[in-house]
């Protein structure tokens, strides 16, 4: 395999090495695990790296195809029962019934507490929509997730 480098000088800022050819052709077996790519953008650098088969951690051919009726489903579904009245309940049940102040360190006992209470008052809606409580908890702990740190932020 033949591999093209382009060089960018560095260094000889005193002009003592002329003529330096920046365009070089290796014709070496190289081994490794991949190519690192990278390119500077207004808006940043991006990188990323081209692994060959042998070094792959996935052996996946084929990607599953994603159900896009049900991802809207879950969508649907969080933004429905996720609704202001029910976080303000779980403040009041994780936080103020207990004397508690809000504090960012328990949000995960708040998050399941909104988590738990919509797959017991919703399952009959879950079912009619076909779907399952695991597939729920994501989308609605990311909406609840986003209004606590909101909260949060204006205490």
């Amino acid at each position: 395999m033949k591999y093209k480098i382009n060089l960018i000088e560095s260094g000889n800022e005193s002009g003592k090495i002329d003529n330096l050819d920046k365009n070089i052709i290796l014709d070496i077996p190289l081994v490794g695990e991949g190519l690192v790519y990278k390119t500077d953008t207004e808006k940043g650098t991006i990188r990323f790296k081209v692994k060959g088969e042998k070094h792959s951690s996935s052996k996946v051919k084929k990607l599953a195809p994603v159900d896009t009726e049900k991802l809207n489903s879950i969508r649907e579904f969080a933004e429905y029962s996720v609704t202001e009245s029910r976080l303000e309940q779980g403040i009041e049940k994780v936080f103020t019934s207990v004397n508690e102040e809000i504090d960012i360190r328990k949000m995960g006992n708040f998050l399941r507490w909104i988590t738990n209470d919509i797959i017991k008052e919703e399952m009959d809606t879950l079912k009619d929509n076909g779907l399952e409580p695991k597939e729920i908890t994501k989308a609605v702990s990311n909406i609840a997730r986003q209004w606590f740190l909101n909260k949060w932020n204006t205490i």
